[in-house]
């Protein structure tokens, strides 16, 4: 009896030393980090959920490719939506919306700028990508983009753009109307984007047909 209360115990101190509780419901067992851990560790991106999400924070509607999931996360500084589109090969085709709870420098396009040099290493590993040095425009204001060829007759593209709210500055198609309740929030955008039947040009302006919808209490809960 006292072996096994001691190897008990001993079970039990291994447990809370590596940080973690567990809790057993339904015949399953759900390991969650304690709070301590929690504080210190880095957020891990979602696995993602197929079919379309609750609430679409941005479209492109030059982009015709079906949504086939999406991953939605909130962190301290920020919440992120990222739609992935059927066909990719390669790279991930994807329309990431990071909206920050906070204004700062990250939300200014010089940033985003800087950012963008090393996403394309990451994102497009092996593939030569071009940083076009003409800014384009849409309904939220400037947005760059690099382009590069793939496969024999096809090409990938990698659009950028960082603004302090979504409320377009001129005429654009909102995915919904302003209300007052609408949180003047600044986003990130980003498209990275492969067809093997497309020309680079054809994908460097896809971003000029983005809408955003207007954030709020609401639409931030659905993200979570």
């Amino acid at each position: 009896m006292k072996s096994s209360a001691v190897m008990v115990k001993l079970g039990l101190c291994a447990v809370l030393c590596l940080g973690f509780t567990v809790a057993a419901m339904a015949g399953t067992v759900d390991i969650k980090p304690t709070a301590a851990l929690r504080k210190n560790s880095v957020p891990a991106v979602p696995l993602a959920k197929q079919g379309l999400p609750p609430l679409e924070m941005g479209r492109v509607a030059s982009l015709r490719a079906a949504i086939s999931g999406y991953r939605s996360r909130i962190e301290p500084k920020a919440a992120f939506q990222t739609l992935l589109y059927a066909g990719g090969k390669g790279a991930e085709n994807s329309l990431t919306v990071e909206i920050g709870l906070a204004d700062g420098p990250r939300y200014r396009q010089p940033a985003a700028d800087d950012d963008a040099k090393r996403e394309l290493r990451r994102l497009f590993p092996g593939l030569k990508m071009s940083i076009d040095p003409t800014s384009r425009q849409n309904a939220y204001g400037i947005y760059h983009v690099a382009t590069g060829r793939f496969g024999k007759s096809g090409a990938c593209v990698y659009a950028w753009q960082a603004m302090r709210s979504v409320q377009p500055f001129r005429a654009a198609a909102p995915l919904h109307v302003y209300a007052d309740t609408s949180l003047d929030l600044p986003v990130r955008v980003t498209l990275s984007y492969c067809d093997a039947a497309a020309q680079s040009e054809q994908l460097a302006g896809l971003l000029t047909s983005l809408s955003l919808r207007p954030i709020s209490s609401a639409s931030l809960d659905l993200l979570r």
